[in-house]
Order: structure tokens, then sequence, then C-alpha cells
């Protein structure tokens, strides 16, 4: 199924503080149609949720909670998906350090939802509207995924077939097309062509040496000598522009 719609989570004990929050987002982005706001009331339904493939762009969730908290949930989720902006609600401000070791996006405090989540969400609701706009749908007739640019490895085109890989860290997709109509329609500074039928994430890039190129999957792959000036161009441009 393709995904159209921003998942958004929240998840408190309280049922009336997720309501609350719950309609303090509503009311940010009313203006948008492409919202979904689920309500949890306990961890354990969201994870288990999260278990049977349920996907979510951004979790509001309550620290202390029983008998899973929110830190346990923040583990579980962020092992699962490390793109999902995670926030954390607390009514105590000593839990803020442990929200930073879990490398949560933010927390806030609960005396402050009222001031601070209005400017949050519509600010991580414009990031995701960008990052979906760095994707590309692959798949097949019947069904697609959204595959994020930043994801890509690589795209190799296979030998003596008319179809391209897309190679990311822990699968790899195939599409009937050819490199010259992928790179167009992927429109991005990001990728480089840097022999016949190769083109690399340039972010992806851990060390260029020489006229070879380590990438962070493992792969070295050496220039092809006619393409190594646009490369070397191409790298400092992406990398001066970050």
């Amino acid at each position: 199924m393709v995904r159209t719609m921003i998942e958004i989570a929240v998840i408190d004990d309280d049922q009336e503080t997720v309501k609350a929050v719950a309609g303090d987002i509503q009311e940010s982005l009313s203006e948008r149609s492409d919202i979904r706001i689920s309500c949890f009331t306990d961890g354990e339904s969201f994870l288990g949720q999260i278990e049977d493939g349920y996907r979510v762009d951004i979790v509001f969730a309550d620290i202390e909670m029983s008998p899973v908290n929110g830190i346990e949930i923040g583990r579980k989720l962020l092992r699962a998906d490390p793109d999902v902006y995670l926030v954390y609600l607390t009514a105590h401000p000593e839990y803020a350090f442990e929200s930073y070791k879990l490398e949560a996006y933010q927390y806030i405090l609960k005396e402050d939802i009222k001031t601070r989540l209005p400017e949050l969400v519509s600010r991580l609701a414009a990031k995701i509207d960008k990052e979906n706009n760095n994707s590309r749908m692959i798949g097949t007739s019947t069904y697609r995924e959204k595959v994020y640019y930043r994801d890509m490895i690589l795209i190799r085109k296979e030998k003596n077939r008319k179809y391209i890989q897309y190679v990311l860290a822990d699968r790899t997709y195939r599409e009937r097309l050819n490199m010259a109509e992928v790179l167009k329609e992927l429109d991005s500074r990001e990728f480089v062509l840097v022999k016949r039928g190769l083109a690399v994430n340039i972010r992806h890039i851990v060390r260029f040496e020489d006229n070879r190129l380590y990438m962070d999957n493992g792969e070295e792959i050496d220039i092809s000598r006619h393409r190594m000036k646009e490369v070397k161009e191409q790298m400092h441009a992406f990398w001066r522009a970050q």
C-alpha cells in the first residue's frame, strides 16, 4: 500500500491527556487533510501494532507509564525504525537526560504542551513533506513502496538485462528502466554516475582514495577514468552544500 498520510501516534496512560494532546495536534494541523492520529493508553498495545506492521512518522509518548514505560517504548521503536520522530512528554524535567541518551528528537514538559506543541508538530510535518519529496515509489502495478533517496547507497544496471537495482543497506529493489531515465527522474545532486551502469549516492561514500570509492555498505568501486573529473566536482559541490 502506498503511504499517503502522515501517521502520528499519541501514547499516555492518562486518557484525558491523550485526548488533549491529540486535539492540540489536530488543531495545529487543521488545514491539512493528510494527517492521521492514532491514540494509545498503554505502550504494549502500541508496540503490538508496530510488530504487526504499523508504520508511524511522529510519536508523542509519556515517559512514566506501566508496565512498559516511554523509554522502553522508544528503544524498541527506534530499533525498528530509526527515522521516526520521537517526542517525549513528561511532567518531570529530570527525565530530559534519559530522552537525550536515547536520541529522542525532543521532549516537552507537560506544562508547556499548549505553547510548544503547535510549533513543533508543524515543523515536523514540514520536514516530513520535504523528505517525502526526496523519495521514489518502486514496485509493481499491485504493490509499490516508498524508498527515500537518502537510503539508496547505489544504483546499478543489471548485466545484460533491462533492469536497474536500487541497493540499500538491508535490501535491493529492481525496476525496469535504464540508468539515464532513472537519473533524470531522480534529478538529485546526491547521485553521481561513476562508470557506465553504476551511480552512487555521495552521502554513503566513507572514503575516496586514488580512483576508488569506499561505500558504507563495504563495497569498493573504481571510478572510470573519463568520469573522474566530474565525480570529484560533484562530490565537492554536494558536501559544500551540506
